[in-house]
């Protein structure tokens, strides 16, 4: 009798060991920096920080890379950045970027761009250098503007007081307008009729 009690013991602790060793072979853990992305049965579930059971045939498990990466973006020569002075300028900028450490971002870049491409470095530079471009274009193509006056004061257009006015901007404009009528305010008339004494302007490249 004590031998059959025995040996029952020793099946059922061989049988939890044997459930806790399947529990754990089927449990991932996230590698730091990382993030697990588990679909199939039960819908998309993400883990960055703990571990996900992963059960073969109802669950397929993909690693996010979410590190930061950089990526450098370089204008030389001809593709040079516009400067205030119309002249070009070589320039190196490096940009930081990562996935949002977010299971609601994570899933969502999953679900648009893929686990696998979303974790590669030339997706990403694919996908964010012509943006990253275009913002060093804007800031190169931005400049401020001060007026100058001597002898005059500055006041906006609404007050009628002797001696001052108000600063008008003519931008690409072959010929003066008629000073003796109002300037009517266009692209190429700008019209600071609130007294302003500078303005931040955004040109396209080349000579104006």
């Amino acid at each position: 009798m004590e031998g059959i009690l025995v040996t029952v013991l020793a099946i059922v602790l061989f049988l939890i060991i044997v459930i806790f060793a399947i529990i754990a072979m089927f449990y991932k853990k996230v590698p730091q920096g990382q993030a697990l992305v588990r679909t199939g049965f039960s819908g998309t579930k993400v883990a960055t920080d703990k571990g996900l059971y992963v059960v073969p045939l109802f669950h397929r498990v993909e690693i996010m890379d979410i590190s930061v990466k950089k990526i450098q973006i370089e204008r030389l020569a001809g593709e040079g950045l516009i400067c205030k002075d119309n002249m070009r300028a070589d320039i190196k900028v490096a940009f930081f970027v990562r996935v949002n450490n977010e299971v609601e971002f994570i899933k969502k870049v999953a679900q648009t761009i893929g686990v696998d491409r979303a974790s590669r470095k030339e997706t990403l530079e694919d996908l964010f250098e012509a943006k990253f471009s275009e913002a060093l274009k804007t800031v190169g193509k931005k400049f401020t503007v001060r007026f100058g006056l001597k002898g005059m004061g500055i006041a906006p257009a609404a007050i009628d007081k002797e001696n001052t006015g108000h600063h008008h901007l003519l931008i690409d404009v072959d010929k003066l307008p008629s000073l003796d009528l109002p300037l009517v305010a266009t692209d190429n008339f700008r019209h600071f009729g609130g007294g302003q004494t500078e303005v931040t302007l955004e040109l396209p490249p080349g000579k104006h």
